[in-house]
């Protein structure tokens, strides 16, 4: 999709891998003092597991503020810059988690 210029697409389609099959149930097993998912953004959250995360999702404020932004709000650069780097913190993510 993101080869073939659907950068929202590919944008939604990651994100949503990202946050809600891997960060948010990450977040939701250790039940931070009694915090609902509702309430966190995917900012908080990945700040709260910093532990669990690779430091490429921790460290870069610039991919934090992209994760925020709306589908329509992403810019076609922006996505190309970003698109890569969560791409492979997922892959990181789901290795850690396979080895243990």
């Amino acid at each position: 999709m993101f080869a073939s210029g659907s950068v929202n697409k590919a944008y939604i389609i990651l994100r949503e891998i990202l946050d809600k099959r891997i960060i948010t149930p990450k977040f939701l097993s250790k039940n931070f003092s009694g915090l609902k998912n509702k309430e966190v953004s995917i900012s908080e959250k990945i700040s709260f597991l910093k532990s669990d995360l690779p430091e490429i999702l921790i460290h870069d404020e610039g991919l934090i503020h992209f994760l925020k932004k709306r589908a329509e709000d992403v810019k076609i650069n922006e996505s190309k810059h970003y698109f890569e780097i969560i791409y492979y913190a997922i892959l990181i993510i789901v290795e850690n988690d396979l080895s243990q």
